[in-house]
């Protein structure tokens, strides 16, 4: 009994669990229980539940768009539904749509010109073959008959002449073979003319930091003649900024320098160098420009080259820099303001008295002076600014006098160096942009000179360049009727004699001309010479007075006022 009756509770207890593990398994189990497919929606008659179910139900293909004919949702399939082929472009008819495909579809190649392609058999030069020529729109002017593949595998790129207009003067007999290989992407500019270029002369003043790279720039567009004007001599400081005196020596004349570099940059253009002052220059290189272009780093030589351009009636491309800033501005003489229509304030003088060199400094700058007078007279030579001993030196003596005078603070040496190194800061990149306007505004004038506006109109306006802001600044410069150079009342005239002359025959012909002798004033005819007046005796010949053809006269003792007399020489003297 006790056994059967375990046997019962046994068999009841697996009852009891047996159905608690169906309830179980009916409530957490993940399997999808199928529902009755009674009133199922014709779309879901799978008998999943239309809405948990993960798979994706077809829909009925019933009023399907035509480019979704596949049954699929149209918008959530991820699938790219190819779109009906109807009206599709000729150059697209695969059925792919033409725009968000990214296969590269070939375009047709109807009515395209042939065109031969050469044999080639490296791989590296057929890509690039393929990928520069054959990938580019067929042009008239590629000349590929006759080639053949190479034995080096070199690249035979056709000239592109397409675009070269015969105002270019591609084709001109003047120019060789070799210009136009050089020249030819210039052939290609909208209104260019090489022949312009080629037949022009600008003389350039100051091969520094903006002359030689206004001689380089211009060298190579092909200026068929340079003439650089510069009494500098090459220094160490130079360059790091003046790429034209790399192969130079220390103390050599810039210009010469300059001209023996360019002839190696560009042998089809003449080029002269000539180591001269502004004064001594011979004046029919100013007349024989057709632009003046001007790079000089002080006021004076401003004046004279002004004095020069105004004479002659040349354009005078001005251009300067000053630390992180620049300006350029073009002189048309008689149009708008010359350097005489708004002269600069007087600047404070610095430098010594006689009386000061052995006495008392009556400034605190004197000291450095003094100071620096002491080195020279102890060492007999000049003090070198990057030299710390040269400095340490003169800044001793300064400082004694200094404390000694009164002039306090103390000098550092920073103070001596401003005071002996009398260069201005400057940097390359200014440099590059200032002559770089220069230039270009160079070419423009050129062709406007010749009656060709296609470059653009000259800029006449002072054009001022902020390097910390990059930005340019205008300023409309109005010429003045009383300035002393370009004025409606200046005295400017021409006399003509012979070499063997004497210069009283100037005197003469003025009377000649109605100019009338003040009586209280003889006439002095005077000349200048290197920042000094000359003073012409009128009773030598103009040969025995070192005049010149075109020689500059400034002529005082007439009623009129002072006269500026340009000398005509029948059998100028030459040096």
């Amino acid at each position: 009994m006790t056994q059967r009756n375990d046997k019962n509770k046994k068999s009841i207890v697996k009852k009891i669990s047996s159905k608690k593990s169906e309830k179980s398994i009916s409530m957490n189990s993940r399997a999808r229980v199928p529902r009755s497919t009674k009133n199922v929606l014709p779309r879901n008659n799978t008998g999943v539940h239309p809405v948990k179910s993960r798979a994706r139900v077809p829909r009925p293909t019933k009023n399907v768009s035509p480019r979704n004919n596949t049954g699929v949702h149209p918008v959530k399939s991820r699938a790219r539904v190819p779109r009906p082929t109807i009206n599709v472009s000729p150059r697209n008819n695969t059925g792919v749509h033409p725009v968000k495909s990214r296969a590269r579809v070939p375009r047709s190649t109807k009515n395209a010109p042939s065109r031969t392609v050469p044999k080639i058999t490296n791989t590296k030069l057929k890509k690039k073959y393929h990928k520069q020529v054959l990938r580019q729109p067929p042009k008239a002017s590629h000349v590929m008959n006759n080639v053949s593949s190479p034995t080096n595998n070199a690249m035979i790129v056709p000239l592109e002449t397409s675009s070269i207009k015969e105002s270019a003067d591609f084709f001109n007999v003047e120019l060789s073979d070799e210009e136009r290989t050089l020249y030819n992407r210039q052939f290609r500019l909208e209104g260019w003319s090489q022949s312009i270029v080629k037949n022009s002369r600008v003389l350039i003043v100051g091969v520094g930091g903006l002359g030689c790279e206004i001689a380089k720039n211009l060298a190579m567009l092909g200026v068929g003649h340079l003439d650089l004007i510069d009494l500098d001599i090459i220094e160490h400081s130079n360059l790091n900024r003046q790429i034209l005196f790399t192969d130079g020596e220390i103390g050599q004349p810039k210009a010469l320098a300059a001209a023996e570099k360019l002839k190696e940059i560009n042998p089809n253009i003449t080029i002269k160098g000539y180591f001269s002052s502004l004064e001594q220059l011979d004046p029919s290189i100013y007349e024989a420009a057709d632009v003046i272009i001007g790079g000089l780093d002080s006021m004076n030589a401003r004046l004279n080259l002004n004095t020069q351009a105004i004479r002659f009636k040349k354009p005078l491309i001005d251009g300067g820099v000053a630390g992180y800033h620049g300006h350029v501005y073009t002189i048309f003489p008689y149009e708008n303001a010359c350097f005489e229509c708004n002269p600069l304030p007087p600047v404070e003088d610095d430098e010594m008295a006689a009386c000061t060199v052995v006495g008392i400094p009556r400034k605190r700058n004197h000291c450095i002076a003094k100071g620096k007078m002491a080195y020279q007279e102890k060492f007999e030579k000049d003090p070198d600014p990057s030299n710390i001993k040269d400095i340490e030196f003169i800044q001793n003596i300064a400082n004694e006098l200094s404390e000694k005078h009164n002039f306090p603070p103390l000098f550092t040496k920073a103070d001596i160096v401003k005071v002996i190194d009398q260069h201005e800061p400057g940097i390359i990149t200014i440099n590059a942009v200032i002559s770089a306007l220069q230039s270009h505004e160079t070419i423009k004038i050129l062709h406007y000179l010749k009656g060709n506006n296609s470059l653009g109109e000259p800029v006449k306006t002072y054009t001022i360049f902020n390097g910390m802001r990059m930005q340019f600044y205008s300023i409309k410069q109005k010429r003045r009727p009383d300035c002393s150079q370009c004025g409606d009342h200046v005295n400017r005239v021409e006399v003509e004699m012979d070499n063997n002359e004497l210069c009283q025959v100037i005197i003469d012909r003025l009377e000649k001309k109605g100019f009338k002798i003040d009586e209280d004033m003889l006439p002095t005819l005077t000349v200048m010479d290197f920042n000094d007046v000359k003073e012409i005796n009128v009773d030598l010949s103009a040969k025995d007075n070192d005049l010149r053809n075109l020689e500059l006269i400034s002529i005082a003792g007439f009623q009129e006022g002072d006269i500026l007399l340009t000398l005509k020489l029948k059998y100028s003297y030459q040096k």
